[in-house]
């Protein structure tokens, strides 16, 4: 989305569109955060280089749900517990990722925003990648009937160290009554917990699968070969993409 949205910004001012004189201040005061302070803009200018405090995006849903669904992979990784036992996941976040606890997408966008959905996929598939949030997974009656055992809600002692840290807390209550909680401060990927080699190489090989690439892997993401040295053939691309 950020890709398109720069692609479409210069067409906009073309064509007259402008942005509202506040956008930035309510982006930031009202969307995602309590306020906007300019001098923060310039802070340490040409001495810290955002370009290296990124992130990769292993899962194919909105970032702030991350840390939510690290920490029930924690716990689905370490107790093995099947879907049938889990009885209910209750996740307490941060104000801006708690706002996305719908638990009836309407469809395969809006499962990109649902924190219940990424948890049952999650839970049921072990995965949360592309194949995720297809249409086909929001149709998917065993992922619909998990989503409703997931409940999300704000923690505000969770809001004190927002945006550096984006903590989530998840407790997984089993049908026998057992529960187990973990707590992660913030999600995986970004410059401070970074993904393993492998882990990147295996969401390219997911994302190029899509359009069944057939150059080999290497030329395509880890050399600094040209374009024409790629040849794909790309799949129909459906209204779920």
């Amino acid at each position: 989305m950020s890709g398109f949205a720069g692609a479409l910004a210069p067409e906009l001012a073309l064509a007259g569109v402008a942005a509202q004189p506040n956008a930035i201040e309510e982006a930031f005061g009202q969307l995602v955060g309590d306020g906007f302070r300019p001098a923060a803009v310039t802070e340490e200018l040409g001495q810290r280089w955002e370009i290296t405090r990124n992130y990769f995006r292993l899962r194919a849903c909105c970032n702030p749900i991350y840390s939510a669904l690290d920490a029930l992979e924690d716990i689905l990784t370490e107790h093995k517990p099947l879907p049938e036992n889990i009885a209910r996941v209750d996740v307490a976040t941060y104000r801006f990722a708690a706002n996305m606890r719908e638990p009836d997408p309407i469809n395969y966008f809006a499962a990109k925003y649902s924190l219940p959905h990424a948890a049952a996929a999650l839970i049921l598939r072990g995965n949360v990648g592309y194949h995720a949030f297809t249409e086909e997974a929001v149709a998917d009656p065993a992922i619909a009937a998990i989503r409703r055992r997931v409940a999300v809600c704000e923690d505000p002692a969770l809001n004190a160290n927002v945006p550096r840290l984006k903590p989530a807390r998840v407790t997984v209550t089993l049908t026998d009554g057992r529960q187990i909680t973990r707590l992660r401060e913030s999600a995986r990927g970004d410059f401070q917990e970074p993904y393993r080699e492998d882990e990147v190489r295996a969401k390219f090989r997911e994302l190029a699968g899509v359009v069944r690439c057939s150059a080999p892997e290497p030329s395509l993401a880890w050399r600094n070969s040209s374009s024409d040295s790629m040849s794909c053939r790309a799949s129909p691309i459906s209204s779920s993409r």
